[in-house]
């Protein structure tokens, strides 16, 4: 999947609409469907059209997002986030496989920062014979 758009800055004061196209490329070997959303306004000031952008291989297509800047947002330079989520074959297993791998490397994680010196003391304990004999024995 390739993603792009010729619009690197908007400038929008709070309260007005602007639009934003976005060309969506796939390039994978099967036939994919796209939706889009926003990340870092609330997501009934988004309004994407086409809802789900379906492509076939090596094919693209343009998605205009509506995006309506509420009245109340701060004022300022904020940075937004076009997220482009697919759903076409194998995605739910791309999302449970990623799934898995991420709380692997989670678990991973854990057990290096805690259970290693842990286990480390244990053996290097065992090494220098302090455990399994009482205090004063030699």
């Amino acid at each position: 999947m390739r993603v792009a758009s010729e619009t690197s800055l908007l400038d929008v004061q709070p309260g007005d609409t602007t639009e934003l196209v976005v060309e969506i490329v796939n390039t994978s070997e099967v036939i994919d469907g796209v939706s889009t959303r926003v990340i870092g306004l609330p997501e009934p000031s988004v309004t994407s059209s086409p809802a789900m952008l379906p492509l076939f291989p090596q094919t693209s297509g343009h998605v205009t997002l509506s995006l309506a800047v509420p009245g109340t947002h701060p004022a300022g330079q904020h940075s937004l986030t076009v997220e482009v989520i697919s759903h076409g074959a194998g995605a739910g297993s791309r999302h449970s496989l990623g799934t898995g791998v991420f709380a692997g490397m989670l678990f991973a994680t854990t057990i290096g920062i805690f259970f290693i010196p842990l286990f480390f003391g244990v053996i290097k304990g065992l090494a220098e014979g302090r455990w399994g004999r009482a205090e004063g024995e030699a």
